[in-house]
This record gives C-alpha cells, sequence and structure tokens, in this order.
C-alpha cells in the first residue's frame, strides 16, 4: 500500500471519529437538555392548560390608573371535538404536514427551510412545526436567533413527551394569535365571522389559516386582497395534502367572505396603545401570568387627546393619521393613534407603516454638516436650479415653490423655507456617508438610500421611528430608544418583569442638536411650520419641520415642545396622492391641536412635572 493511499485512509479515519464525537456530543446535549425542563414543563396536561382559560391582564398608566386590559393568551378555550375537521385541515396542510410523524422537530422542514432562506439571502421561512411554534408561545419569545430556535426545539421535545398529540394541537388551536387581539380559532371566529368555531366553513378556516405568518398584517378585514390569495394557497396545499377533493377546494376559493361588523366598543379600550403593549411584551419575552398587573409609560388624558384629535381631524377622503406623542426628556410613550377608525382598519401605522419622510429629514442634513464642517444657521448656499447627471440620469431637483435665486440663502432661511435645491447641494458638500452616520446615531433603523436623494427624504420611516429621532434633537442630542412599559407585577405583587430604563448617550454633539433645534424653532415662526403653533400657549417652545412628498403622498409634521415629541403623518394606505395636501396645510394642525391640549391639560395638572429647559437649550 502506497504512503499516499494510507493517508488517506488515516484522514478519512479521524475525519469519521471526529464526526462520531461530534453527533454523540450533540445528541449527549440534546438529551441533558430535554431532561433539564423535565420537571419545568410550561403544561403539564390538558387540564391544567383549560384552568388557566378566561384570565386578563390589566394595563395601568404612568399615574396607575387601569386604562385597558388585555385578554389571556388562553382565554377561550374548546375542545378539539369543537373544531372543524377542515380547519385543522387547513392547519396541517399549511403548517406541519408532518405532524402526526415527528418527535417535535422535523428535520426536513428545516433543511427545506434553510435551503430557502439561503437562496432569499434573508430569512423568510423557520421551518417550525406546530409543536415548536406552541413551544415558543408558551414558554420563549420570537426573537430569530440560533439560541432561540434550538432552545424551542428542546421545549417542543419535552411537550411531545409529556402530552400527545391531540392535547398538542388543541393547545396550539386555542393558542395561536389571529389579529386583532384574538388569541385562538373560537376567538377569531367570533370576531371575524360572528360565530362559534364549530361552525366555521371551509372558505373561512382557510382564510385564518392564512393570516397565520402575520395576522396583524394579513387578517381578512386588514388585507382582503392579499388574504384571498393565501387562502387560495392554502386550499390548494389542502388538496395535495388529500384534506379536501378539488371542488370543494375550488368553491371556496370562489365564495366571498362575510366579515361580522368591528368590535364597537374596541375605542372606549384605547386599542392603538393596547395592541402596542401587546407586542413591546411579546418583543421582551415577557410572560404574563393571569391577573398580572402591566405599568406602562401611556398617560390616559394624552391617549384620550390624541385619540379626539385624530378622530376630528379634517383630511383628504380616504386618507388616515398615525400620532405619536414622547415624553420629551425620557422618550417615554405617552400615546399613540394608528387610524382613523380602529374598528374599520386596526393596522398599526404609527408603529409599522415606513413612508418617505420628505422635508422632516432635512434637519439631519443640517446637522450632519454642523457636526463635520461646522456650519451654522448663517451658512450660505446658491438657491439657483441645479442639474445632476447626464442623459437618462439626469436629475434637476426643484423647490415647491417653484422660485430659485442666484442670491445666496443663509441655511436657517432655507430650511425654514423648505428649499430643496439648497438641501441637495448642502448633502452633496457633506456627504452621504456622514448623512447616514448621524441619521443611524439618531435612532433610524429603517434603509436609507444611498444616494443624494436622501437630502428631500426619499428614505422611508415610520412615524415612531422619527419621532424618535426628533427626540434626540430636541434632548440636545442626547439618543433614548422609546419605553412603554416600567414594570410587571403578579396577581400577588411579585415583580414579573422590570425593563431596565435605556440610559441616554450622546448620540450627536450638544452644540449640533441646539443649533438645529434653534432652526426647527424658525420653522414654526416664520417658516411652512406656522400652522403648528395655532391654538398654543405664546410661552410654550415649539420646534419641528413639516414633510411632504412628491404628489403628496404623504403629508408629515415632525416636532417637539418643552415637554413633548410629537410626529403626525397623513397619507393613503394605497399610497395615492392627497388633492392639495401638504404638511404645513393638514399634518401641522393635527400637531397643534395635540400640543395645544396636552400642555393646557398639564398647566391645570395637580401632577404636572417641573419646567424644563428650552428646546434649543438657549432660554
Amino acid at each position: 500500500m502506497s504512503d499516499a493511499s494510507w493517508s488517506s485512509r488515516l484522514l478519512a479515519a479521524v475525519v469519521v471519529c471526529l464526526a462520531v464525537a461530534a453527533t454523540g456530543l450533540a445528541l449527549g446535549w440534546w438529551s441533558l437538555r430535554v431532561a433539564a425542563v423535565a420537571g419545568d414543563s410550561t403544561v403539564e396536561s390538558w387540564a391544567s392548560y383549560q384552568s388557566e382559560a378566561g384570565q386578563t391582564v390589566r394595563l395601568r398608566d404612568r399615574f396607575g390608573a387601569v386604562w385597558s386590559e388585555l385578554d389571556g393568551p388562553r382565554r377561550t378555550v374548546v375542545e378539539l371535538a369543537d373544531v372543524p375537521a377542515h380547519f385543522l385541515g387547513a392547519l396541517l396542510a399549511s403548517e406541519d404536514q408532518g405532524f402526526y410523524d415527528h418527535d417535535g422537530v422535523d428535520g426536513v422542514a428545516v433543511v427545506r427551510a434553510l435551503v430557502k432562506n439561503v437562496e432569499a439571502g434573508a430569512f423568510v421561512e423557520g421551518g417550525s412545526t406546530l409543536t415548536q411554534q406552541l413551544a415558543r408561545t408558551l414558554a420563549l419569545n420570537s426573537d430569530k436567533t440560533l439560541g432561540r430556535k434550538l432552545d424551542e426545539a428542546v421545549v417542543a421535545r419535552r411537550l411531545e413527551l409529556d402530552l400527545d398529540k391531540r392535547t398538542i394541537l388543541a393547545m396550539y388551536v386555542n393558542e395561536v394569535y389571529f389579529g386583532e387581539g384574538c388569541y385562538g380559532v373560537d376567538e377569531a371566529a367570533r370576531r371575524y365571522f360572528g360565530k362559534r368555531a364549530r361552525a366555521l366553513d371551509i372558505a373561512e378556516s382557510a382564510a385564518l389559516v392564512a393570516s397565520l405568518p402575520a395576522p396583524s398584517l394579513l387578517n381578512p378585514r386588514v388585507a382582503p386582497s392579499e388574504n384571498k390569495a393565501r387562502r387560495a394557497r392554502v386550499l390548494r396545499r389542502m388538496v395535495s395534502e388529500g384534506w379536501l377533493a378539488t371542488g370543494a377546494a375550488k368553491a371556496a376559493e370562489n365564495r366571498e367572505l362575510v366579515l361580522s361588523p368591528a368590535d364597537s366598543r374596541a375605542r372606549k379600550r384605547h386599542p392603538w396603545a393596547r395592541d402596542a403593549v401587546r407586542r413591546a411584551l411579546r418583543r421582551q419575552g415577557a410572560k404574563l401570568q393571569a391577573g398580572a398587573e402591566v405599568y406602562t409609560t401611556i398617560d390616559l388624558r394624552a391617549q384620550r387627546i390624541a385619540e379626539d384629535v385624530v378622530a376630528d381631524a379634517k383630511v383628504p377622503p380616504g386618507a388616515e393619521v398615525a400620532l405619536v406623542v414622547l415624553d420629551r426628556l425620557t422618550s417615554e410613550v405617552r400615546a399613540v393613534v394608528g387610524g382613523k377608525d380602529y374598528t374599520r382598519s386596526p393596522y398599526p401605522r404609527a408603529l409599522m407603516a415606513r413612508r418617505q419622510m420628505g422635508s422632516t429629514f432635512k434637519p439631519f442634513v443640517v446637522a450632519a454638516g454642523i457636526e463635520a464642517l461646522g456650519w451654522s444657521e448663517r451658512t450660505t448656499f446658491s438657491n439657483a436650479r441645479l442639474s445632476l447627471g447626464r442623459g437618462r440620469s439626469r436629475w434637476r431637483p426643484r423647490n415647491a415653490t417653484g422660485r430659485y435665486s442666484s442670491e445666496p440663502v443663509a441655511l436657517g432661511d432655507a430650511l425654514a423655507k423648505s428649499l430643496n435645491v439648497v438641501a441637495v447641494r448642502a448633502a452633496r458638500e457633506v456627504g452621504v456617508p456622514a448623512i447616514v452616520d448621524l441619521a443611524r446615531r439618531a435612532g433610524f433603523r429603517s434603509p436609507m438610500p444611498p444616494d443624494l436623494t436622501i437630502a428631500l427624504g426619499s428614505g422611508s420611516a415610520t412615524p415612531l421611528e422619527l419621532a424618535t429621532a426628533y427626540g434626540t434633537l430636541a434632548r440636545q442630542g442626547v439618543a433614548r430608544v422609546p419605553r412603554w412599559i416600567t414594570r410587571v407585577e403578579g396577581l400577588d405583587g411579585s415583580p414579573l418583569a422590570t425593563p431596565a430604563a435605556a440610559d441616554g448617550r450622546q448620540a450627536i454633539p450638544q452644540a449640533t442638536a441646539r443649533s438645529v433645534a434653534s432652526m426647527l424653532e424658525r420653522v414654526v415662526a416664520t417658516g411652512t411650520g406656522r400652522a403648528a403653533r395655532r391654538g398654543v400657549s405664546a410661552d410654550v417652545v415649539v420646534a419641528g419641520k413639516t414633510g411632504t412628498t412628491e404628489r403628496a403622498v404623504d403629508a408629515w409634521f415632525a416636532g417637539f415642545t418643552d415637554r413633548y415629541v410629537c410626529v403626525v403623518w397623513v397619507g393613503r394606505d394605497d399610497a395615492k396622492p392627497m388633492k392639495r395636501a401638504s404638511g404645513g396645510r393638514i399634518a401641522a394642525p393635527i400637531f397643534a391641536s395635540t400640543v395645544a391640549k396636552l400642555h393646557a391639560l398639564e398647566a391645570v395638572s395637580e401632577r404636572s412635572l417641573s419646567p424644563l429647559p428650552s428646546v434649543a437649550g438657549a432660554r
């Protein structure tokens, strides 16, 4: 035997030994982890699961007043025998075809998901079984991390050892979230179709299952067209898996759903804020006990004011309104409204709708120049017509007024008048990378355009994200993450969770932020944001910026006062233009009405906080 052949065989033997050892270690770790949770199972039996049903969690505002309740995630429990076979077929065909064959983790599904994720270059499919999804809901959080996925698999295996398949399936159909605050198929059937789960037909069952990947966004009330398309895919899977005949699937696909009226009591429970706190709890992985108390940063008085202002706002036909109010000093969320009418459309626009920012982003271009190049409000730029690039790639930014001048314009005046060509010239001078860097430090997390259109707000952000960044300017450069929850207590008063208050960090130089804040006061005093002062007491400092995107698709006002940061967005969900709309005309008055009422309330409140210094730090 040659030396080369001997070496190859030796190498192969070493590789095999290492593989066997690695497999042994993995199996040993798996066995130890599964055994470790043997006495710590989340649910011991179907009976114990049922006994926890129907409890609620109370939400308290910053002063301790109860302002809403979270229905417990086990609030309406039904026996599996009361769930139609076609609903179970839709669920299994769509979510877990191998449910009755795997032991909690489906290796084939994991590999399939891995391949799809690699092909997509992003996390698009998780490969989780129903048991893993149940484990995540009962005992874990929704973070997309390797550690959480491993723990999910361990808990799923423990559930499979402790419970039979029918019990796991029964728990799942009672636990799964369907949007609009609905946990469990029976509650979802009542909310969307006005009937009990046992009465669901094939089309309704498929529609509910079709919403599971993103129930708040894909349910049949919020997204009827998208839900119908997904319903058709669920029905086709039912046919391929033998749960349904082709003719029955076709009939269900063509049937028009009849939705029940949305809950008319929803607004009384402050649904926008309630849903936001629910998401914050889930994001933090907080596990709530029956009867728990959640102390939030919401100010019930401010929330009522915000809801009333939005409900009464005069906006173009078909337009929605989103509004966020933060405490200027702490960045605690005081109020949030996601639309004109929750019962008609509960989509949380304030938190999830990413829309182009328009000129509300210009202050961050100015801030980048002040920080990097030492600009001031007196630094001048040309307001002459501007042409960039050549041929088809040529771009000619235009001022909204249609007016241009060869005379130099001071930066403060340009921001007050929202001159686009000046903003583009400023961005070209300071550079896009410097602008993106400062925006990230201020609090923006959404993708940023890599070109000079960034100067005109071509990037998109949610109202909450924009409020976060404006809060950094308002606090003289100190960045803080918005906070929703201060503590969570059990029924006996024991602490269940106390989220740490994020310490502020000096993200932008103090002098830079103060200079920009001073310019934003001028925008309101003499510029495009004059409507933001309407009705506000003269002794209240108001600063901010209007924003209107191309063809008036989006209208914004983002600003702050001595006490509050407030962002208002107005637009249509279908991104159609609004006639005669602008940030100064329709968003700024909503801002003004909100902060005027908030400050009037503070003036007479016995619990008013001590005065804060001027937002510009100049008085």
